[in-house]
């Protein structure tokens, strides 16, 4: 499953206490502004039961930030 899809399933709030970070991160991670750290991507893998995989992680798209 994608982080994203996880994130929206659980909600922010929810997702972001279940992987030790700021509601915010979560969110970022939901949209694509950021991706997760290393550390974060394992943290995700093993808070979700694998549901998450960090394949999944690490093949997600690039920023979905404007360029300038």
């Amino acid at each position: 499953m994608k982080l994203s899809d996880y994130i929206a399933k659980v909600g922010n709030k929810a997702a972001a206490e279940l992987f030790g970070v700021e509601e915010g991160t979560a969110k970022a991670w939901r949209y694509g502004y950021r991706r997760p750290s290393t550390d974060a991507a394992l943290r995700i893998v093993t808070a979700t039961g694998g549901e998450v995989t960090l394949a999944e992680i690490l093949s997600a798209p690039a920023s979905k930030a404007k360029a300038a």
